[in-house]
């Protein structure tokens, strides 16, 4: 536990496919990104707080998580 990260950003597989999770510090107060909102960007779900996308390869989700860093830097 890092409790001065903002956010944290998991790839893990479920099955054949991989799953990009992240979500928001819960202890910490600040003006946070809306997650789910940039899930959906990038056809995928969640809320404020989460948000969670599924692809088929490693690669994809490694793409997507330098996208979702980006827009969470933004």
């Amino acid at each position: 536990y890092y409790s001065d990260l903002d956010y944290q950003i998991i790839i893990y597989r479920i099955n054949a496919d991989y799953m990009v999770n992240f979500g928001r510090n819960a202890w910490k107060k600040f003006k946070s990104k809306n997650l789910g909102e940039i899930a959906q960007r990038y056809g995928g779900f969640g809320r404020k707080d989460v948000g969670g996308i599924l692809v088929q390869t490693h690669s994809e989700a490694e793409a997507l998580v330098k996208l979702i860093t980006r827009d969470l830097l933004l």
